[in-house]
């Protein structure tokens, strides 16, 4: 039998080995982009497993920035003081609307709010208010322009906030069976 091969003999041969690796490569890519797809997916899996399952809980490597947020009690972040500070916004007491938001003139606290953004309307408008007033006064020391230029960014300071919610630790009633356990509650609709 000859070494040789013809051409047609060749063509083909060839033709068998680069089908082959045409084969072999679309397999590894397909199998590249699955893989791709599936680890996109188990990192926000991951994620979820870590913050919360929509139920409260917080995987233990977070307690330090639980801490940190629990020791917040004002979430109003504008920090504008144009005629009078920003009014703040502190936890009602009550879960199902647990924004209060402190009024303009009395500092009293105003009717508690079910939702963050809403409450944080109602902080601008009540430090608009107040800012208003000193503007309106006899000294007269800006004009009411001015308070409207604040109360604009004042409400779009909303959207930057990073703690929407309030944060507390709380303690269980059954110390034996939870002595190495810390619990967190969040308060209100972020």
């Amino acid at each position: 039998m000859s070494q040789f091969l013809s051409r047609t003999q060749y063509r083909k041969r060839e033709e068998k080995k680069n089908m082959f690796y045409i084969r072999i490569t679309t397999i590894a890519a397909a199998t590249a982009v699955f893989m791709r797809g599936v680890r996109a997916g188990e990192l926000e899996f991951v994620k979820e497993i870590q913050r919360d399952f929509h139920e409260g809980l917080f995987a233990r490597q977070e307690q330090e920035t639980l801490l940190a947020a629990a020791s917040v009690t004002n979430l109003n972040t504008f920090t504008g003081t144009l005629g009078v500070a920003a009014a703040q916004i502190t936890f009602s007491g009550d879960l199902e609307r647990a924004y209060a938001i402190e009024t303009f003139g009395d500092q009293q606290q105003s009717d508690p709010v079910p939702d963050f953004n809403t409450a944080f309307d109602k902080a601008c408008d009540s430090q608009f208010q107040g800012c208003q007033a000193v503007a309106n006064g006899p000294d007269k020391p800006f004009s009411v322009s001015d308070c409207d230029a604040q109360n604009t960014q004042c409400k779009e300071s909303a959207g930057k906030a990073t703690q929407k919610k309030f944060v507390q630790q709380v303690e269980s009633d059954n110390k034996t069976d939870n002595e190495n356990f810390d619990f967190f509650c969040e308060a209100g609709n972020g």
